[in-house]
């Protein structure tokens, strides 16, 4: 049981900070794009 919580929060966390990952390099690809 401890063990499944372990990896939900895993799983959450590397759920999230792919999301973050990916919003961040299309955000500063936008930029880059609007910039030129």
């Amino acid at each position: 049981m401890k063990g499944l919580t372990v990896y939900k929060k895993l799983s959450y966390y590397s759920h999230t900070h792919t999301h973050t990952y990916t919003h961040t390099c299309m955000h500063a690809h936008t930029h880059t794009a609007t910039a030129k």
